[in-house]
Parts: C-alpha cells; sequence; structure tokens
C-alpha cells in the first residue's frame, strides 16, 4: 500500500526529473523487495522475511503494509526482537503511512479481525504519541476484544491529555459500565476525577461500578477496604478512633469525598462500610468535636448527606443513631452549627428539618465550599423545585385517595431522584432527526417514570 500514480507523479513534479527518478527506482526496489519479504513471512520464514522489509521501508517509507507486518511479529514473534519504536524513529514523513493504514484499519475491523485492529491502532498511537483520539479509538477497538480493563486505561490516558474535550470525556465515561480493574491506575483515578467537574459533561450513571473498584486497589483506601474484615463495631470504632490526617488522609480525598455526592453507592460491602462509619459519628460527635477530631470528617460528612439524600436514606439507621440525631436537631435550632447540620443532613433532608433556618444555612455555607454544595442539594434546590411545581399547570384531578397516595410517593420519593444527565451524548446514541430539531415537537410519554 505505497503511493498510488497520482500521487508518485505530483511528487515527480515537487522533487524535479533526478530525485523523481530516484523515487521511482527506490520505490521499484522497495516492492521487490517487499515482495521477497513477504512471501518468505507467509512461508513462516520471519527471521529471514524481516531485514528485506526493513528494507523495503527504509526505501518506501509510505508501505503501511510492510510497516503493519514487522508490527505484528514485533508482538507476536518477539525472539526476533523487532524494534518498531527505532523504525518508526527513522520515518521522515508519516502522513502518507497513516493514511494507508486508516485503509488497513478500515479493512480489519469490516472483516471483524479485532485483535489485529488492536495492534494496528497501536501503530496509529505510536506514530501519533501526542493525539488523544487515536487512544480513545485504541480503547473502542480493544473493548471489541473483551480487553475492557486496559480499553479504560487507554481512554483514560486520553483524557489526562485532553481533559477539558467533551467528545473524549463522554467516550471514556460511556466506556466504563462493565470495566473491572485488577490494580490501580493513576491515570484512571484521574479521568474519573475529571469526569466529576462537571456534572453535566458526562453519563455519571455509569460510573460507581468502575468508581468503586478503583478505589479497591488504591493503596490510599487499603485499611478503609480492610475494615469490612473487622466483625465487632467496638474494634471497628477502635480503628477510626487511631485515625490521624495521615492514616484518615481518605476521608479528605476528593475522589472519595466526589463519588460519594455524584454516584450512588450500589455496593453491599461500601454501604456496610459507610454507615458503620455514619454511626461512629453519631455516637462520638460530641467527643470528636471537643478533642478537635471532628474535622478530620467534615468533608466526608458533606459528602455522605449527598449520598443519603439522593439514596433516599436507605441506610440502616438504628435506635441509638435516631435519638442521638433528634437530640442534635433540637440544639441546632437554638445554635445552628455547620459541623452538626452536616451530620443531621445524613439522616434528614435538609429543607425539612431547618426549612425556616435558610439565612442561618447560607451564613455557614459562606465558610466552606463543601457544606455550601450540600446546603444548595438539601436545601435550596427542593425548595426551588416546590415554587416550579406550583407554576406548573395542571389538568385533570385525582378523587381517589389511592390514587393521590401514590402520586404523592413518587413526587416525595421519585426513582431514580436525578443527580444530573449529559449533555453530550455519544454519536450512536438515538438522537433527533435534524428536522424535529429545527420544529420541535410537544411530546407526552406516558409512564417514562423520573
Amino acid at each position: 500500500m505505497g503511493m498510488n500514480r497520482k500521487q508518485r507523479r505530483l511528487q515527480e513534479k515537487k522533487l524535479g526529473r533526478k530525485s523523481a527518478i530516484k523515487t521511482r527506482d527506490n520505490a521499484n526496489q522497495a516492492l521487490e523487495k517487499k515482495n521477497a519479504g513477504m512471501t518468505l513471512r507467509n512461508e513462516g520464514r520471519e527471521a529471514e522475511a524481516v531485514p528485506l522489509l526493513k528494507q523495503a521501508l527504509r526505501l518506501d517509507p509510505t508501505l503501511a503494509d510492510v510497516h503493519f507486518a514487522l508490527a505484528v511479529m514485533a508482538r507476536t514473534k518477539p525472539e526476533l526482537g523487532i524494534d518498531i519504536e527505532s523504525i518508526n524513529k527513522t520515518l521522515t514523513d508519516k502522513n502518507a503511512l497513516l493514511t494507508s493504514y486508516a485503509g488497513i484499519l478500515a479493512i480489519l475491523k469490516n472483516k471483524r479481525l479485532y485483535k489485529e485492529a488492536v495492534i494496528c491502532q497501536e501503530e496509529f498511537c505510536r506514530l501519533l504519541p501526542e493525539d488523544p483520539y487515536a487512544l480513545i479509538d485504541l480503547g473502542l477497538v480493544k473493548n471489541m476484544t473483551g480487553g475492557t480493563e486496559q480499553a479504560t486505561v487507554d481512554m483514560a490516558r486520553a483524557l489526562c491529555m485532553a481533559p477539558d474535550n467533551n467528545i473524549i470525556k463522554t467516550a471514556f465515561a460511556s466506556a466504563q459500565f462493565n470495566a473491572f480493574f485488577s490494580q490501580f491506575y493513576p491515570e484512571v483515578k484521574e479521568a474519573i476525577l475529571e469526569c466529576f467537574k462537571d456534572i453535566y459533561d458526562v453519563n455519571l450513571y455509569r460510573l460507581p461500578r468502575p468508581w468503586f473498584n478503583l478505589l479497591n486497589h488504591d493503596p490510599l483506601y487499603t485499611d478503609f477496604v480492610n475494615s469490612i474484615m473487622i466483625e465487632q463495631d467496638e474494634d471497628f470504632y477502635a480503628w477510626l478512633d487511631g485515625l490521624d490526617e495521615t492514616s484518615g488522609a481518605f476521608l479528605k480525598d476528593p475522589y472519595f469525598i466526589e463519588g460519594l455526592r455524584l454516584l450512588l453507592v450500589n455496593n453491599h460491602s461500601m454501604e456496610h462500610i459507610l454507615t458503620r462509619l455514619r454511626r461512629y459519628i453519631t455516637l462520638h460527635f460530641d467527643t470528636l468535636v471537643e478533642n478537635g477530631r471532628i474535622t478530620l470528617f467534615e468533608h466526608f460528612l458533606c459528602g455522605m448527606a449527598e449520598q443519603c439524600f439522593f439514596n433516599e436514606y436507605v441506610f440502616l439507621e438504628e435506635d441509638q443513631e435516631t435519638q442521638a440525631i433528634q437530640a442534635l436537631i433540637d440544639r441546632v435550632k437554638e445554635t445552628p452549627d455547620r459541623q452538626a447540620i452536616s451530620l443531621i443532613a445524613c439522616y434528614r433532608p435538609l429543607y425539612k428539618i431547618l426549612g425556616d433556618y435558610g439565612d442561618a444555612l447560607h451564613t455557614l455555607s459562606t465558610r466552606d465550599s463543601f457544606f455550601a454544595r450540600l446546603v444548595k442539594t438539601q436545601f435550596d434546590d427542593p425548595l426551588e423545585e416546590e415554587r416550579i411545581k406550583k407554576e406548573i399547570p395542571v389538568f385533570g384531578a385525582f378523587a381517589n385517595e389511592i390514587s393521590q397516595a401514590v402520586q404523592g410517593q413518587y413526587e416525595e420519593h421519585p426513582y431514580p431522584r436525578w443527580i444530573t444527565f449529559c449533555k453530550h451524548p455519544m454519536p450512536t446514541d438515538d438522537t433527533p432527526d435534524e428536522k424535529i430539531r429545527d420544529n420541535p415537537l410537544k411530546i407526552l410519554i406516558a409512564g417514562c417514570g423520573t
């Protein structure tokens, strides 16, 4: 797959007659070397084929099929000692080679030869090391082979290269639903954190599983993850008593806090740890305030409160906690306190409990950005929804008490309660026809839930 006749004529005009003759001679010699090398390779004589193919590529760097053959042998026959990186460094003009490579890649995908397509796309990435789109394409092809772990890593690297690119961010997040990790990848952690920065850029509902799975392999969370093995609450509390700014650093890690805020935890082990941690803070709150250790947990409390609000406070609450929280509610109504309110919000929605304390909440919000976000989620937004609800025209009414009760349940506890939606759907998603976008239609979809 070298230059075609038209490309060669254009090159001849640029280079002049003598240079053109030399180029033509090189191309002819390259073709001879290529044919001889490919024949030897097809006969299983790869060691003899490699020198000929290298010579062919030096004579004509546009021979993508030769380059690809060398790349495949480098991967499948390491004993041949083919150094693709060195070969790439000798290439002065990569554009023609890449154009031909695109043709090979299209053929491989069309024939569903995805393993070979992975090798082909990897060469794209080696030839274009600064191109994030090449890495995204590599990840997509690897997904087709079932290599979701490495596909995720490749896409994460692409997002780290271009963190403000919404197309790349959307592609990364959309590919995460079945991602599973056998080890910790810092670049994946960084990429997931990028997805948390603007909740309308990506489909966050694909991230809970990879978020928790990667956390399990992060050295920062080793003790946290292992705490699931602590059977007795007393021993669990003793572990928490011993945490300091270093050993308890995970409690302030943005990856952990933002994940709690924005993703619905659907893992039993994580739920068990979180409920025990919440219970510990509740039952030891006054002691933690007195010795100043409550500051270690305050960011966690804000993240946990948003988690509990969006999961409809489904986490187990024991009688001791109920009593302690009620006493705390009575206290903050007398003297509003940011840390106490954050803890209350882990059990009760603020707009219901402290509906008349908006001024105090907003004053406290100016001192801490985490608390400010919590107040917006649990106080400002629900009250704004109530205001909007009153302005929505109503047609028809339910007289039946059961229907009214069901309506009240759905309005009080919508499922799922939306945290965000993605403004940038993948091109493969169903998108409205251009005519519909230009001429919007009024459409009622009955029974669609939230």
